[in-house]
């Protein structure tokens, strides 16, 4: 069963206690990257969930395998980062700018191929990590049937989080009819904390930034929108003094 409150409280709390540490290591935005607010979610909830593999479907410019890159530098957590050259997003410049970029980086690994297939079996040969993938492509219906089969067959995946869920899409309903614990980053008391963080990410003019940020926020549509699910048998009670300071 849906545990809402325990998951709202889990993704608000974990977030407002990493906030500091991610504002340290955030740097300069790259075209077709995860929002920033998207991102705090990711790496707060990868930190306090004690995840050490985090694997990534769709790197575009390599900006969210940086953000973790350097905001796990500290710790031995391996980022294990998939892109596909027959994608249809796929771009060569791109690709190689996210070369250039994270070579300095030892704890990423990047790999080529379809996820589909990729991204099960890497799971599956980290059967003794806590697991959290990343999907950034495939999209869709593609991407939540991946999510799903990972999630019901691996039991050393803790969270799962699929990018490009805004409400305007129909896979935002299939992703809350699939999953029951779930949660996505354009909620209302996430957006009004963090949406600051994204100013950078839409505009590099600080007034038409602040402009589309309102826009976006008064229609209650927020491109792109990350959902976070957590397994079934996630033991939200056993974290409860963690979740409810």
């Amino acid at each position: 069963m849906p545990q809402k409150p325990y998951i709202d409280q889990l993704v608000m709390s974990a977030a407002a206690r990493q906030l500091d540490k991610f504002r340290s290591i955030l740097c300069k935005y790259e075209e077709r990257g995860i929002l920033n607010s998207e991102m705090l979610a990711i790496c707060s909830l990868c930190e306090e969930l004690g995840v050490s593999a985090i694997v990534e479907s769709g790197r575009a410019r390599g900006y969210s395998t940086g953000i973790l890159a350097k905001y796990f530098k500290d710790r031995p957590l391996r980022i294990i980062s998939i892109d596909w050259e027959k994608a249809k997003w796929f771009i060569g410049a791109d690709d190689k700018f996210a070369k250039e970029s994270l070579a300095p980086y030892k704890n990423v690994e990047l790999l080529y191929g379809n996820s589909v297939k990729l991204m099960p079996a890497l799971v599956k040969k980290l059967k003794n990590e806590r697991v959290a993938i990343l999907m950034d492509g495939p999209k869709g219906k593609e991407a939540v049937d991946l999510a799903k089969k990972i999630l019901d067959k691996y039991k050393n995946v803790v969270v799962a989080f699929v990018h490009d869920m805004d409400k305007r899409t129909p896979h935002r309903a299939q992703m809350e009819e699939t999953f029951n614990n779930i949660f996505f980053t354009d909620s209302g008391e996430y957006l009004k904390l963090h949406s600051e963080l994204d100013a950078d990410c839409f505009k590099h003019d600080e007034a038409e930034a602040a402009k589309s940020l309102a826009g976006q926020i008064e229609r209650e549509i927020y491109e792109p929108t990350l959902a976070i699910v957590f397994p079934d048998d996630h033991k939200f009670e056993a974290q409860k003094n963690r979740i409810f300071p």
